[in-house]
């Protein structure tokens, strides 16, 4: 169990790093630059790791599977974020939208209950 999450710990920095130098690399040329990319490797980053960087975003797997994670991403409803505990978050933001509907609706159904009450001479409780 420790192993696992350590494991998916180093993953997720990974993952982070690599999209990171994905930001960077399109920020100093692109794919329409590649020997200014490739001049102006990242701060921490040793040269020769960065041009294998650069060698990989222009693969065709890399661009292959960045179109269609691009792709995947624009259709998500629901962006998760940060595995289970993000979900969470939304369920919870979820329901406190629908509650605060809810709860504008109890003033008028309360009013409803009393027109009905006085019209009738209905008794009942009122929840």
């Amino acid at each position: 169990m420790l192993t696992e999450s350590f494991q998916a710990a180093l993953l997720k920095g990974y993952r982070e790093r690599k999209a990171d130098a994905k930001e960077y690399f399109m920020l100093v040329g692109g794919y329409e630059d590649i020997p200014r990319a490739i001049a102006n490797p990242p701060e921490g980053m040793e040269v020769d790791k960065w041009k294998k960087a650069v060698e990989y975003f222009q693969t065709n797997e890399h661009i292959i599977a960045s179109e269609k994670n691009k792709k995947i991403r624009e259709m998500q409803t629901n962006a998760n974020r940060g595995g289970r505990a993000r979900i969470a978050v939304l369920v919870i933001r979820r329901t406190l939208r629908e509650w605060k509907r809810f709860a504008k609706l109890i003033p008028i159904r309360m009013m409803y209950l009393l027109q009905l009450r006085r019209n009738n001479n209905i008794s009942y409780k009122i929840g």
